[in-house]
Parts: structure tokens; C-alpha cells; sequence
């Protein structure tokens, strides 16, 4: 059984929510001044902050993008905060219909059972790289 505040367990229970439609039960899962950040080495790129950020960010997915799919590979507790999916996308170019898939690597960080900070990185040692900076212990 995991901890109340298991990094894997709340990221888990956030995304279930997200694939399954649920946005506000999904952003409920955020503390309200979330930071959001997208490296520049995906699409999509920048930084967004609050619960407002990601619906903002989010938008320009879904506006880019048709079919829109996350295919989650595997979980991953770094540190006592910090929870890492692998994951490949699936997506269809909005007017072009062209399919692109990619592997991204989604970092989230929790405090008081709440995502504080979300990251999108094109590679795990970014990701990895990313977590040292924030929990040195974990890497």
C-alpha cells in the first residue's frame, strides 16, 4: 500500500482523471500557483503558472493536435516529491492530418498531496537533471 503522499500514487490518481475527461477533478489535483514548464526541445514550449496556465497550455494541444493521446510506459518515484511517467504521445496534426508520435518524459513534483510543479521533457535526463536541481538527494 503506498503513503498518503506517494509521489507515484498522486500523480497515478491525477492523470486517470485527466485520460478519463475528468479536467477539474484532474486541476483539483494542483496547487493553485503551479508552475508549468515545456522544454524548448518540444512542441509546444514555455513556462505557465496556476491552474489558468495549464488549461492556457493545454489549448494549444488541443488546437494543434487531433486524437490527442498519452500512452503511459512507466512510473517512477524519484526523491520523496517527485514523480516521473514515461510516455509516448500519439497525435494527428489538426488540418493535416500527418501522425506524429514522440516520447516525453512528465515531471511532477508534490507538496501537501498537491502537483507544485509540472514539467514536460523530451529526454529522461533532462528530467533526471531537472530533479537534482529541485531534491539533490534524489539523483
Amino acid at each position: 500500500m503506498s503513503k498518503p503522499n506517494d509521489p507515484v500514487a498522486l500523480a497515478r490518481a491525477a492523470t486517470e482523471l485527466f485520460q478519463g475527461g475528468d479536467v477539474e477533478g484532474f486541476l483539483a489535483k494542483m496547487d493553485p500557483e503551479v508552475e508549468i514548464f515545456a522544454t524548448p526541445e518540444l512542441p509546444n514550449p514555455g513556462s505557465f503558472k496556476g491552474r489558468e496556465g495549464w488549461i492556457e497550455w493545454t489549448s494549444h494541444w488541443f488546437d494543434a493536435w487531433e486524437d490527442f493521446q498519452i500512452e503511459v510506459e512507466e512510473w517512477e518515484a524519484l526523491g520523496e516529491r517527485h514523480a516521473l511517467m514515461t510516455a509516448t504521445q500519439r497525435a494527428k496534426g489538426a488540418g493535416s492530418g500527418v501522425p506524429v508520435q514522440m516520447r516525453v518524459y512528465y515531471l511532477t513534483e508534490y507538496r501537501d498531496g498537491l502537483a507544485v510543479r509540472f514539467q514536460l521533457h523530451a529526454t529522461r535526463e533532462k528530467a533526471l537533471e531537472a530533479v537534482r536541481d529541485r531534491e539533490p538527494e534524489a539523483g
